[in-house]
């Protein structure tokens, strides 16, 4: 089973490597992380970046847009999963969640 999983990120350099490893480390399927920074005013822009370095599949995609459903919009036109879902940025997954 191959999921997208849509991160939009704004302000959240406190929580969004947590988020982002949990999702890495899902067993049992193959996952791709699709981050859409929103507008950061903190160090979100560079923690997601420097994390779509690290991690092959994490795609890093920046807005200027406005608003939550505009950065889940935008994951939705970039994802390849045969399924799509949803994780906000302070949120972590079991490893076993998907």
């Amino acid at each position: 089973m191959d999921i997208s999983v849509i991160v939009p990120a704004h302000n959240c350099e406190d929580t969004i490597e947590r988020c982002v490893e949990s999702l890495v480390s899902q067993i049992g399927c193959t996952v791709e992380i699709i981050i859409v920074e929103n507008n950061s005013s903190d160090e979100t822009k560079k923690k997601c970046s420097n994390l779509s370095k690290k991690y092959s599949n994490v795609i890093f995609l920046s807005t200027e847009g406005v608003g939550v459903s505009n950065a889940r919009n935008i994951g939705i036109d970039h994802s390849t999963g045969s399924y799509i879902t949803f994780c906000d940025s302070d949120d972590y997954l079991d490893a076993d969640y998907y």
